[in-house]
C-alpha cells in the first residue's frame, strides 16, 4: 500500500511542479527513493488508528 501510494504521489506532484519534460521519470525516481521510507513509516504509524476506527464502526453497525 505504501509503495503504490508513494509512487502515485511522486508521479502527480512531479508532473505538477516540474512538468513532464525529458527528465520526468528520473525526477520521479529520485522523489520516490526519498518518499517511500516516509510513506512506509506513515502507514505503520496510522495503521493502529485505522484498525480502531474500523472496529468501532463495525461494532456500532452490529449493535443497531
Amino acid at each position: 500500500m505504501s509503495a503504490l501510494m508513494a509512487l502515485i504521489m511522486c508521479l502527480v506532484i512531479t508532473a505538477v511542479t516540474e512538468g513532464m519534460g525529458p527528465e520526468y521519470l528520473t525526477t520521479v525516481a529520485r522523489a520516490y527513493v526519498r518518499a517511500m521510507p516516509v510513506a512506509f513509516v506513515g502507514v505503520l504509524a496510522v495503521r493502529p488508528l485505522v484498525n480502531r476506527l474500523v472496529r468501532w464502526t463495525i461494532t456500532d453497525y452490529k449493535s443497531s
